[in-house]
């Protein structure tokens, strides 16, 4: 796919703190929403992106942790097996270079998480993954663009009880100032109550910002609403299990990126349906090999029925 042309990002270019903790403008093509799959049964809650700021979020090689957060709040009890989040690296290099995740879940206190981080506060569940465990998935979407999975498989969120979230992945920062190393989470324009929060849990900039502060009110009159909201996906399906992540391996589609046709791999395959990143169904075709030449460039989804039921789903590109 063609290399896209991404200017300078606002603020990568000002060293100062202020800049550090301002969020990042993402100044390039708009891409359609990947957490877009309001037709998957197993979708419980989404927040899209906004696909024009992100806000830092990343924990550092010695553990250091500057963390972005949002809330959420369901009207039944469910358990949340999988969380997706979408953001975006200048460096472009996050898929080899990210050393692991950290993931947070605390209770709501008064329209901010009840606690930070290494405060003594117990969250809800903390997970801290290495680059390498089964609960963590990270997936290139896009160039500068990067997808998380982290299965999250035993919490269960109590209906109508607010939860907020933080993630990080671990990264090496080259210095103090680097902001091409870090992962920016995307903000998003659905945001639901409390506005998403920021807070240096370590000191790590040294400005004492160890409390959770509102990226809107920072930051929202230069940037706008879409402040107040971060991107999230929130599934009640374990995509990373053994059992899914081998058939995502055995079921593919290819050439990918492709231009005129692709191909379904499946040895029981029955049907394939495109499906554009609003979820809206764009073709259905019963055999292997599919006609997409009247397609738009773009990102779709495109959903593998097989012989015993089960659904597959793969992002396919159209160049």
């Amino acid at each position: 796919m063609k290399k896209l042309l991404f200017s300078t990002l606002a603020l990568f270019t000002a060293l100062s703190l202020n800049a550090q903790l301002k969020p990042q403008k993402f100044s390039g093509k708009e891409i359609k929403t990947h957490l877009s799959r309001d037709t998957n049964p197993n979708l419980v809650y989404i927040q899209q992106a906004d696909w024009q700021n992100g806000s830092g979020s990343f924990v550092t090689e010695d553990n250091k942790g500057f963390f972005s957060a949002d809330d959420f709040t369901l009207s039944e009890t469910k358990e949340i097996k999988n969380i997706e989040f979408l953001g975006y690296q200048v460096e472009d290099n996050l898929a080899e270079s990210f050393l692991g995740a950290q993931l947070y879940i605390y209770e709501d206190n008064g329209g901010k998480p009840a606690g930070v981080p290494g405060n003594g506060v117990q969250p809800v569940l903390t997970l801290k993954l290495e680059k390498n465990s089964p609960k963590l998935a990270i997936e290139k979407v896009e160039d500068l663009v990067y997808d998380f999975v982290v299965d999250t498989s035993g919490f269960v969120a109590e209906a109508n009880k607010t939860y907020w979230v933080l993630f990080a992945p671990k990264v090496k920062m080259k210095s103090l100032y680097d902001t091409t190393s870090m992962w920016n989470w995307f903000f998003s324009p659905d945001f639901k109550s409390a506005d998403a929060m920021f807070v240096d849990a370590d000191n790590y900039y040294g400005a004492n910002l160890t409390n959770w502060y509102s990226l809107y009110a920072a930051y929202g009159s230069e940037l706008g609403e879409n402040l107040k909201g971060l991107c999230m996906a929130l599934y009640d399906y374990n995509y990373l299990s053994a059992e899914n992540l081998k058939l995502s391996k055995d079921v593919n589609i290819y050439p990918n990126p492709a231009v005129s046709e692709f191909t379904v791999k499946a040895g029981d395959f029955v049907k394939a349906e495109i499906l554009d990143m609003t979820g809206r169904l764009i073709k259905t075709s019963t055999s292997k090999t599919t006609d997409i030449s009247s397609l738009s460039k773009g990102i779709y989804n495109v959903r593998i029925e097989l012989k015993d039921g089960r659904l597959v789903l793969k992002k396919l590109i159209k160049n």
